[in-house]
């Protein structure tokens, strides 16, 4: 049940953040989509580590462990380009794309958390 309510969490807040970022509605610190989308990746980090880390850690050359890394270091390089506010990317660069690819990325990841048990047990 644990990994259920992570992932079901991860859904509507990134749901919740993506909206709230391309609708441009102000809540505390969250103004436009770019302050979303660095909101976003530092929630995604810790999504990152609460969820799909134990899958990586025991099968890193597994194809779900490299797609998830894949995943991983966009949505870092996303993040990095958001908070510097680094324009010379061309897909990045765009707040309300990383945005859209932050939120999707951590939905993905999620998913693909899920599927750690089944093929892989994790020892506690």
């Amino acid at each position: 049940m644990e990994g259920k309510s992570i992932v079901m969490a991860e859904v509507i807040i990134s749901v919740v953040l993506v909206w709230m970022g391309l609708a441009g509605i102000h809540f505390l610190w969250i103004d436009s989509a770019r302050s979303a989308a660095i909101t976003l990746g530092v929630i995604g980090a810790v999504f990152c580590a609460a969820n799909s880390y134990k899958f990586l850690m025991t099968r890193p050359g597994h194809p779900i462990s490299i797609v998830g890394s894949i995943i991983g270091v966009i949505a870092v390089i996303g993040l990095l380009v958001q908070v510097f506010d680094w324009k010379r990317f061309p897909i990045l660069g765009n707040s309300n794309v990383t945005l859209v690819i932050l939120g999707l990325g951590i939905v993905v990841k999620g998913v693909m958390g899920r599927f750690q048990g089944v093929l892989h047990p994790v020892a506690d």
